[in-house]
């Protein structure tokens, strides 16, 4: 069953999912400015045990990044369901 109503619902979570990732995308970018490297040299480095576990910002930047992936995979889902919606 297929309503406009769960378009618009969905819609607007795919919505709210590009904002987050936008804004967590310029968090990121704003870790790699200001430690000259980008996130997958960070994250290598992180898991050789190259940083201090105890830096709350790169504890943050690592979360951000962990919080990244999981929206960008939550917005893939949605526009799956979207998109299979649209063809009903």
């Amino acid at each position: 069953m297929n309503t406009d109503e769960y378009e618009i619902s969905i819609g607007r979570e795919v919505r709210i999912c590009r904002r987050l990732i936008k804004s967590l995308g310029k968090e990121i970018h704003g870790f790699e400015s200001r430690y000259g490297m980008d996130t997958r040299s960070f994250l290598q480095g992180a898991g050789a045990g190259k940083f201090s576990a105890d830096d709350d910002q790169l504890s943050n930047w690592r979360k951000a990044w962990l919080e990244l992936e999981f929206w960008k995979n939550t917005l893939d889902e949605y526009e799956t369901v979207l998109a299979d919606l649209k063809r009903e």
